[in-house]
């Protein structure tokens, strides 16, 4: 479902035409803002030639592509760590768009900045690299892709590559237009189905919940028709007050409720006294009756959510637009058919909270960053293997942190990438520098009594590290959803 190799050449070249062809003052081409669809989708506004463009970039899985846009997408609340970079890095000047000539890679050149688009099915991914062609930010990072490294191309083949570089290969669209419009059609009647598709399991969820109570509610209605059976065992036995000793199980008594005046058999608890036993046939009778006009009530209140949910559930039926399909969500919420952490863009149920922060040195080793004082005795003392590098500033309350490997193979870059987090996780990252203590994690411990992350170190070194923006930033863009 990718673009071809000829698509993204023909998008390409008219977007060079389009964007490039005046010549002086006129046809300066800037970026002024970044939108953002999606994890994985980012849409540029462009100014050239004195009127706005905007540019669709996705490396979605297997629905790659380019094209340009009518107007910006609603934005998210919360934009990913690339978004965030584009928006610092790119905004200006933009200078070129170049296409690779053996590969779907294409190249948009901001001078101090380059967007890469790698739009192919093996590892698809958009890429801002600084100047010096250094990874800065990624919506997919890997081995190849990694923060604080020097981009290198591909240099695998793609699958059937041969048939996308001859240049003879015909497109399946007639039109720029045509392109644009079947993907957008594709990718909105994608997004509405996952929106149905969390409608409807909200409906279906909430009636079968709604009806299993009605069922259990007319069960004990059921029971309360019972009621009158307690009135009578505890008339009748009143005439054997006297007469039963403590210890019985079956009372016989006359049933003067019936004409023939029958012998009948009441079960008791040997346990109790027959006075008790009936008290508490009286105190059944009692709370059997009162409890009808409740059970009705709640039965009454149950069938009117039931009205509503099979309202909605009527109107998700009828609705076809993305827009109304939002609305039809968002009043599902209103009614609780919703659960609260469920999310239109998908039905995945909310992940466990993790109590530490990923991020990537350098090279590539993981970083573990302590979210609170309870999160750094569960990371240091519970999930930390013995070999671990620990690190922390020292003399400042702060972040246990975490280098996913040993003293052994420990890189000094990567130890001063998780220094650098250490100081800006702590309380002293406002000084220009600091101490960071580091050991392996098996040399931590946790005194007795002690407050939530206070631990003492059995052995370790000191680094002093200085807070490096450009350095900081870079981590800090590679932090893991």
């Amino acid at each position: 479902m990718s673009l071809s190799y000829r698509e993204i050449q023909e998008v390409v070249e008219s977007l060079q035409k389009e964007l490039f062809s005046t010549k002086g003052p006129e046809g300066f081409v800037s970026l002024q803002k970044v939108y953002e669809r999606d994890s994985n989708t980012v849409v540029l506004q462009l100014r050239a030639n004195r009127q706005s463009y905007f540019l669709l970039l996705s490396s979605t899985d297997r629905l790659t592509r380019i094209y340009a846009v009518e107007t910006k997408p609603r934005q998210p609340k919360t934009p990913t760590a690339f978004t965030m970079a584009l928006r610092k890095y790119v905004i200006g000047a933009f200078h070129e768009i170049t296409l690779s000539k053996n590969d779907r890679v294409i190249t948009l050149d901001f001078g101090t900045a380059k967007i890469i688009a790698e739009l192919s099915n093996i590892h698809a991914s958009l890429i801002l690299v600084d100047a010096e062609n250094k990874v800065i930010s990624a919506t997919n990072f890997g081995q190849r892709i990694r923060p604080g490294c020097e981009y290198k191309p591909r240099t695998e083949p793609e699958d059937n590559s041969t048939t996308f570089f001859t240049g003879k290969t015909k497109t399946r669209f007639e039109t720029l237009d045509d392109l644009r419009d079947h993907y957008e059609a594709f990718t909105t009647a994608t997004e509405a189905q996952a929106i149905r598709t969390v409608i409807s399991k909200g409906i279906k969820r909430k009636k079968k919940h709604l009806q299993k109570i009605v069922a259990k509610l007319n069960g004990e209605l059921l029971r309360s028709e019972e009621a009158e059976h307690f009135q009578k065992w505890g008339t009748l036995l009143q005439s054997k007050i006297g007469q039963v000793p403590r210890g019985t199980e079956i009372v016989d008594v006359v049933d003067y409720y019936q004409e023939k005046l029958p012998t009948i058999q009441i079960e008791i608890d040997k346990k109790k006294s027959l006075q008790e036993n009936i008290e508490r046939f009286f105190h059944q009778y009692k709370r059997l009756t009162g409890a009808v006009d409740r059970i009705l009530g709640r039965i009454d209140k149950i069938e009117k959510e039931l009205a509503i949910v099979s309202a909605l559930e009527i109107k998700l039926v009828k609705t076809t637009t993305i827009e109304d399909l939002e609305k039809l969500f968002k009043e599902a919420k209103k009614q609780k058919i919703l659960k609260a952490k469920q999310k239109k863009q998908n039905a995945k149920t909310k992940e466990a909270r993790v109590p530490y922060r990923t991020y990537l040195s350098g090279s590539g080793v993981e970083i573990w960053v302590g979210r609170s004082s309870k999160d750094n005795d569960i990371l240091s003392l519970k999930l930390a293997k013995g070999n671990d590098v620990w690190l922390h500033a020292r003399d400042w309350q702060g972040s246990h942190v975490l280098l996913r490997t040993t003293i052994a193979k420990l890189k000094s870059e990567d130890l001063i990438d998780a220094a650098m987090l250490a100081l800006h996780f702590s309380k002293g990252k406002n000084d220009s520098g600091a101490e960071i203590t580091y050991t392996s994690a098996k040399h931590i411990k946790k005194p007795k009594g002690a407050p939530h992350g206070l631990v003492s170190v059995a052995s370790g070194k000191s680094i002093a590290v200085r807070l490096d923006p450009l350095r900081l930033e870079k981590l800090l863009a590679t932090l893991k959803a």
